[in-house]
């Protein structure tokens, strides 16, 4: 998430974009562009670099090789400088996850992407704004080329189609139909002059811009083409998917050599500059450098942890650039065949948060370790390992002496928090475990599993009491007075006698799946989210619906009650948290500022604040009352951390700070030129106390800074 700089003596920082300031100057020796203008001043922007939080789909080159454009399955795309690896710039926009394809205009100014959303954005480089929205398809858009002059963008879709539009005014062209199934690939020929486009058809074909007509069709493969490309004499056509690539000759539409070296899906292929050499990435994880005369393989890279979606070379043919499942972009020497560098982002889901009772200890995950902070201080204090595989669900019990932490390990570990050692690990699940509750008085631990097994412990002896199976389970919580446990799963909430085991109560009313469940305070109201993008309240003594909360735009993932019940927050795909009204049913403030889907929220103690946890690596903290974000809490990959305000003042480990962006215009740079300026632990600490980081930065620096 990008983080504005403020300005305080140090001529290279400064205020937000929509409300710059007055700037201070003084002579620094800083080594990077001083900024000179109040203009150039408000686009300096500090961030972490959080990378693609899904599937890496399509990559590209800059046509001057000094960025790399890439769109992945988080409705995200993301500009790199090639030479550094560093995230420069988000470009968000799309309503559905998977951005197939990107591209960039011939003089690298216009950047265009197709999503499964049906559409085609075309974006400022600069700005980062989308300048024109091209709707025309009915299915997901898979492809997306601009012509040579960058007067025409061509959009191959699953509706069968392909669209030409004029660039400058975002009108249809022409629609070219000929594919009897989903298209994939579209690119056009170096002249401008044609377009091939591959499909599901099994085919390619060859269209003439300028009548829309079909000259030509080329069969030859066994399985559905997933990508096309030109040499840049535009002379051959390569294509791949069924494990092979076919050279096919334009002129005669002969084949000219087949390729097979892959053992599975061939997904992307490009030429290099020079025509010698052609690129594959492959559904078998690797990518190989074809010599294109012997037509034998050069060289097999392989470092990809996942499926390769695309392959593109950059202007000089001395990089290649390669995009995968596994959520990182790899730069090749293509000389030597060795990687140069990882473009990725360093934090993981933040799936899973929870308040120690006392309010002094926030717990999160990161991957396979949970990081506990003290939220007086804004500082990692402990980080706990034990766990084999992604943690997905933590719980503190009654007392806070002890924390419950479930696994994709199917294990449940119960720590000592002062000691941060394991005091026992739970097995009994035969699949992860999505959630874990602790009974009031801390004695049993309720667990669900992807199993759909309701496992209820004693944490003393660390045995199973009594395992449940009733339905498909997604969460489950214990009711204020530990007599009864909740558990949500297919369209129901079941809740269940934890004395009988008998079922008493069945809800009905939601049209989806049920994934949250969680108990008002006082037990008398139990809420609900659902796929059906809906919170329902429930009379837990009738099982009648009290009220229905509608307010997001996709799945309800997670719920939670405030202390002295009178809100409820609710965190959905669609990006937000939304803080209700209880008795009124009506929503209170929208909380927006995440970059991917919330996946846990949690209500400090006394009531003051809310954090909110995402798919974006971050764990958010909020001012209730006036719906701020006060800091951010991230862990990354290597056990390093950072706490951030909104104004880019941070606190971290010894190194946290080197995944710290500074972008100026598309210049990024590091933090360390920036460090003494904006390392300061004590704004934190205040800006956690007070719930206010203007405060904060005013009692601390001793100056005012204007509001946001």
């Amino acid at each position: 998430m990008i983080h504005k700089l403020l300005p305080k003596l140090l001529i290279a920082h400064c205020s937000l974009p929509i409300a710059p300031f007055v700037m201070f100057f003084i002579i620094t020796t800083i080594p990077i562009p001083v900024l000179a203008s109040e203009k150039l001043a408000s686009e300096a922007q500090i961030f972490v670099q959080m990378g693609h939080s899904g599937s890496v789909l399509s990559v590209i080159f800059s046509p001057d090789g000094q960025y790399v454009l890439s769109g992945g399955k988080d409705k995200i795309l993301i500009l790199w400088e090639a030479s550094t690896g560093r995230e420069i710039r988000k470009f968000e926009g799309h309503t559905n996850n998977d951005i197939n394809s990107v591209a960039f205009s011939p003089n690298g100014r216009t950047l265009a992407s197709g999503s499964r959303d049906k559409t085609i954005i075309l974006w400022d480089i600069e700005t980062g704004n989308a300048i024109k929205i091209l709707k025309g398809h009915i299915a997901s858009v898979r492809s997306v080329a601009f012509s040579p002059d960058g007067k025409v963008l061509a959009s191959g879709s699953w509706d069968k189609t392909i669209i030409l539009w004029d660039v400058a005014a975002g009108n249809v062209i022409k629609i070219l139909k000929g594919h009897d199934d989903y298209i994939d690939s579209v690119v056009f020929s170096p002249d401008g002059r044609s377009i091939a486009s591959g499909g599901q058809d099994k085919t390619i074909r060859l269209w003439e811009v300028s009548t829309g007509k079909e000259l030509r069709k080329f069969e030859g493969h066994n399985g559905h083409v997933k990508s096309v490309a030109f040499s840049h004499d535009g002379k051959i056509l390569a294509s791949g998917i069924d494990k092979t690539i076919i050279l096919w000759d334009i002129e005669t539409g002969n084949v000219i050599k087949t390729f097979k070296e892959h053992t599975d899906i061939v997904s992307s292929v490009a030429f290099s500059p020079d025509g010698k050499v052609l690129a594959s990435g492959s559904f078998d994880k690797t990518v190989i450098l074809w010599n294109i005369e012997m037509g034998t393989a050069i060289k097999i890279l392989n470092k990809h942890t996942d499926y390769i979606s695309s392959v593109d070379f950059s202007p000089d043919g001395r990089t290649l650039a390669s995009g995968g499942f596994d959520d990182t972009i790899i730069l090749w020497n293509t000389a030597t065949g060795s990687a140069i560098k990882t473009l990725k982002g360093y934090a993981f889901y933040a799936k899973s948060i929870a308040f120690s009772r006392d309010g002094k200890i926030l717990a999160s995950e990161s991957y396979d370790t949970i990081i506990l902070w003290d939220v007086a201080t804004g500082s990692a204090i402990k980080t706990l390992k034990g766990h084999n595989e992604w943690v997905s669900a933590i719980a503190f019990g009654h007392d806070g002496r002890t924390l419950a932490s479930g696994g994709w390990d199917n294990t449940i570990i119960l720590w000592d928090v002062a000691a941060g050692s394991v005091i026992k690990t739970l097995k009994g699940h035969t699949s992860w475990v999505k959630s874990i509750a602790f009974s009031p008085d801390g004695k049993t631990l309720v667990s669900v599993g992807q199993d759909n097994a309701i496992i209820l412990w004693d944490t003393a002896t660390g045995s199973a009491i009594k395992t449940l199976k009733g339905h498909w389970v997604k969460s489950v919580a214990f009711s204020p007075d530990g007599r009864s446990i909740a558990s949500g799963g297919d369209y129901n909430i079941t809740l269940w006698d934890i004395t009988t085991w008998n079922v008493t109560k069945t809800f009905t009313g939601h049209t989806d799946w049920v994934v949250p469940v969680a108990f008002s305070p006082d037990g008398k109201t139990l809420a609900s989210g659902s796929v059906d993008k809906t919170v329902i309240l429930w009379d837990v003594a009738t099982g009648s619906a009290l009220k229905t909360l509608i307010g997001h735009h996709s799945n309800v993932v997670t719920v939670a009650f405030s202390p002295d019940g009178k809100t409820l927050a609710s965190g959905s795909v669609d990006k937000t948290v939304i803080l209700w009204d209880v008795a009124t049913g009506s929503a209170i403030k929208t909380l927006k500022g995440h970059n991917d889907i919330l996946l846990s929220v949690a209500f400090s103690p006394d009531g003051r604040f809310l954090v909110s946890g995402s798919g974006d690596g971050t764990s958010r903290c909020w001012d209730i009352n006036t719906g701020r974000e006060i800091a951010q809490f991230i862990s990354f990959r290597d056990a390093e951390w950072i706490v951030i305000t909104p104004e880019g003042y941070y606190n971290s480990s010894l190194n946290g700070d080197k995944l710290l962006n500074v972008r100026i215009g598309n210049n990024v740079y590091g933090m360390d030129h920036y460090r003494s300026e904006f390392y300061n632990p004590q704004i934190v600490e205040t800006a956690l106390k007070l719930g206010d980081t203007q405060k904060a930065i005013s009692e601390v620096i001793g100056k005012q800074k204007p509001n946001r």
